[in-house]
């Protein structure tokens, strides 16, 4: 059977077909099925999936379940360090997680720096003085380690002094991972994953409006978040090394749950079809697929009943809501 872009069949771009991960590898995922071109490959990375780790959630479970060190999974974080003295200074955060100030200006009249690199910053102020000026300074900063705390120490024959301060750790503070995770990205995964079981099914015309939405970013008809993440703190969940799919047909419309660390979980409504038969297998469709991140592993669970029940009265939910926001465009804000 020849395989083409499952996007290019709709924007006709003809391109070579690359490897795409069906769970982001962002995200840990680690399987790849090549039904996607070159050209919307780099774009989804480029795009809706380069904003993962904008989003506090995203970051702090790559951080908990070691998928990335704190200083690669916080590279998009603002760290703000308040110290004991109540002047904030900007950060970052190490490959063990430990937060250090960036040398800066707090605008009080002189600069922070941090102790280990002090000497370094001590010895360019010298030269530059020395340059200006015309002479030499006698000043010994290799036993930096012997000078006292707290104390005024001045550099003869300059204007230059310097105080070591002492301080304790200050209290670290993350900001600016607020962006949400994309709906686009959702959508992708859930159909990616669903080409994986069965890639004729994919290529139906009936899947062209999901796929112009992944594309294109147009209205949203096809994803909603139901995880409730307004007031959590993302450090108070329990996030879980594999991610899940499910899917299934009700009333003849198919619909999907993506489940993020086993506890991010999003509904995807794809379309109304003829049934499960025009699938061709119900077992395989309705199994909840596990990518387990550490062992790099997918297979198939059934899954308790008591989820299977959860998530069958969420899937009718998204269902029905789906199709009242098809018939009434007037009230779908994206």
């Amino acid at each position: 059977m020849d395989i083409a872009c499952i996007y290019c069949k709709i924007e006709n771009l003809g391109a070579e077909l690359s490897d795409e991960h069906i769970i982001p590898q962002v995200l840990g995922g680690a399987f790849k099925i090549p039904v996607v071109c070159k050209v919307h490959n780099d774009k989804f990375g480029h795009t809706i999936e380069s904003e993962l780790k904008k989003n506090a959630f995203i970051v702090t479970a790559l951080d908990k379940l070691k998928l990335q060190p704190p200083n690669l999974a916080y590279r998009d974080a603002k760290i703000r360090i308040d110290l004991d003295n109540d002047i904030g200074l900007k950060g970052y955060l190490d490959e063990k997680g430990t937060a250090k100030i960036f040398p800066q200006d707090p605008n009080e009249g002189y600069k922070v720096i941090p102790e280990d690199e002090a000497v370094r910053v001590l010895k360019k102020q010298i030269e530059r003085f020395e340059k200006q000026k015309g002479k030499k300074i006698d000043f010994d900063l290799d036993n930096f380690e012997m000078f006292p705390y707290d104390l005024t120490i001045p550099i003869p024959g300059t204007d230059i002094f310097f105080i070591k301060r002492k301080t304790k750790s200050g209290r670290v503070m993350i900001h600016d991972l607020s962006q949400p995770i994309s709906f686009r990205v959702i959508a992708k995964i859930a159909l990616t994953h669903l080409a994986a079981l069965n890639y004729p099914f994919v290529m139906k015309d009936k899947f062209n409006a999901i796929k112009n939405y992944i594309v294109h970013g147009d209205v949203n008809h096809f994803v909603m978040i139901h995880t409730l993440l307004h007031d959590v703190e993302p450090k108070s969940i329990e996030y879980l090394p594999y991610h899940y799919i499910r899917m299934k047909f009700v009333e003849r419309a198919l619909a999907a749950i993506v489940c993020l660390f086993g506890s991010i979980k999003f509904m995807v409504y794809f379309e109304e079809f003829c049934g499960i038969d025009e699938f061709g297998n119900a077992a395989l469709l309705e199994n909840y697929h596990v990518y387990d991140i550490n062992n790099k592993d997918i297979f198939p669970a059934r899954g308790d009943d008591e989820l299977r029940e959860w998530d069958d009265m969420l899937i009718e939910n998204v269902v029905l809501w789906a199709k009242f926001m098809k018939n009434n465009p007037e009230e779908n804000g994206q």
